[in-house]
């Protein structure tokens, strides 16, 4: 089977999507001053999407900017 380079992971359409959505999201919080990402986090209860960002995203921008640990699980 060929290996699609557009899609190298084999990923459905659906979860493609949703991964780039996460990293443009990350994109955008990451130039964001910390103390303002870190309070985004802290809104962040596990099911909701502060300011209109999904939690996985300022995890992953906490950790793209060396603070990840500022949101430990």
């Amino acid at each position: 089977m060929a290996r699609n380079t557009y899609n190298p992971a084999g990923l459905d359409s659906e979860t493609r999507a949703y991964h780039q959505r996460l990293f443009r999201q990350a994109d955008i919080l990451k130039e964001m001053p910390l103390h303002l990402l870190r309070g985004l986090w802290d809104q962040y209860d596990g099911c909701n999407d502060p300011e209109g960002f999904e939690g996985e995203a300022i995890h992953l921008a906490l950790n793209m900017v060396g603070d990840g640990s500022y949101c430990a699980v």
